[in-house]
């Protein structure tokens, strides 16, 4: 059941990221920090204690999320750039 769940968080915050930054969101570089603090926020709801989160799950989720999240926050602007592009380019041919 964990393991699914971590899954479909890991998902959700590439999707969620890359999307934010595709449909050209207003402060889309707050989508993957919000997630990875829901993320942070939610661990002591699933009975993970003090001591590791600070220790050994704090910082993996901190530094492996805002650096996924990031990554698909750039892939997100490259993919709409190269979109946006490729659509400029093609009507100037017709036109």
């Amino acid at each position: 059941m964990y393991l699914r769940n971590s899954h479909l968080l890991d998902l959700w915050l590439i999707l969620a990221s890359f999307y934010a930054a595709l449909s050209s969101l207003k402060r889309s570089r707050l989508v993957p920090l919000g997630i990875v603090f829901a993320h942070a926020a939610t661990q002591f709801r699933g009975g993970v204690t003090w001591a590791s989160f600070s220790g050994n799950e704090g910082p993996v989720i901190f530094i492996m999320g805002l650096f996924v999240g990031g990554f698909s926050l750039m892939a997100g602007h490259l993919a709409r750039h190269v979109y946006h592009t490729v659509r400029n380019k093609l009507s100037a041919r017709r036109a």
